[in-house]
């Protein structure tokens, strides 16, 4: 078994929960209660959070399958990608808006899953 494709379905399943947990009290709630915004930039916002929740749960089932049925590395690399994509956005963001890095923390799991997927492939 390649450990780095166990580590990685670990931590996608982990991401998912804490998004789904955690994201739902501190930002999906919160969004949903916000009266100053209008309805489509609120809905949009939340709409966008299940999006996100979406593609983490894909994510970590892509992970999780391979473990148990080879899938195609193109497959791996591509959700690979996109959660390298999504912890580099993180960071920028960081940067650009000046946010605490640790209290904007996506990229410290996101990165990681998509290192370790990248590592999978090329060292597993």
């Amino acid at each position: 078994m390649n450990i780095y494709f166990l580590v990685a379905a670990g931590l996608s399943h982990f991401a998912l929960l804490l998004h789904f947990f955690m994201g739902g009290r501190e930002v999906a709630r919160p969004l949903l209660k916000a009266t100053e915004l209008s309805k489509t930039c609120q809905f949009t916002n939340y709409y966008c959070w299940h999006l996100v929740t979406i593609s983490l749960a894909l994510i970590a089932v892509v992970f999780s399958l391979h473990l148990y049925s080879p899938l195609s590395t193109d497959l791996i690399l591509a959700v690979s990608t996109l959660m390298l994509l999504y912890g580099v956005w993180s960071l920028v963001m960081i940067v650009v808006h000046k946010l605490n890095p640790f209290q904007f923390g996506q990229w410290t799991v996101l990165l990681p899953i998509g290192v370790l997927g990248f590592c999978g492939v090329y060292l597993g």
